[in-house]
């Protein structure tokens, strides 16, 4: 008896054809959307940090 389609363990296209989509993707460069992740200035994160430990200092205070 033959096995089905789906009863075998392997699909050898489906690696190929993910390798291609992920080289197409590779080529086309940096997304827009991480470019502009990686250009935001670093000071915006460092006042909500401080904000932050401005917060849990207040309500270090109330506890006491």
């Amino acid at each position: 008896m033959t096995r089905s389609i789906i009863d075998h363990a392997e699909q050898a296209a489906e690696g190929t054809r993910m390798r291609q989509f992920l080289e197409i993707d590779r080529r086309g460069g940096v997304h827009p959307a991480v470019d502009a992740l990686v250009r935001r200035p670093a000071e915006r994160s460092e006042a909500k940090v401080r904000e932050f430990l401005r917060i849990d200092r207040e309500e270090a205070r109330r506890d006491e």
